[in-house]
């Protein structure tokens, strides 16, 4: 929770200053997927992976972003670079939307038993 509402202040009051803004964020992504690692604070072990893939997903996200920040790098590594931002992107859409369709039809399996 504090994260995220770190996460949206940086977004609103550093929009001058990307530099600060990915960076940050970076930290905060890294920080929250150490925390997430190490502490396991969802309730089930399912639970704590899909939330460890979706903020080590994001951690990369945030880490590539940062690069695109030079601008001294060759466009043809800033387009691998989107290419592969967009690949992990699809990744982890793709596979939260299979756990969210396997889940629905398990319960609703159970529930008709």
């Amino acid at each position: 929770m504090i994260r995220r509402f770190l996460s949206v202040m940086v977004l609103v009051y550093l929009d001058k200053f990307p530099f600060f803004q990915c960076n940050l964020l970076m930290i905060f992504s890294t920080l929250n997927l150490a925390y997430m690692i190490t502490a396991h604070p969802l309730k089930t072990k399912k639970e704590n992976r899909i939330e460890i893939f979706n903020e080590f997903c994001i951690a990369i996200s945030c880490h590539i972003m940062t690069t695109f920040l030079n601008i001294a790098m060759p466009l043809s590594l800033r387009d691998e670079l989107g290419w592969f931002l967009m690949a992990i992107a699809g990744i982890n859409i793709l596979v939260n939307l299979i756990l969210t369709m396997l889940i629905s039809v398990i319960d609703i399996i159970f529930k008709l038993k």
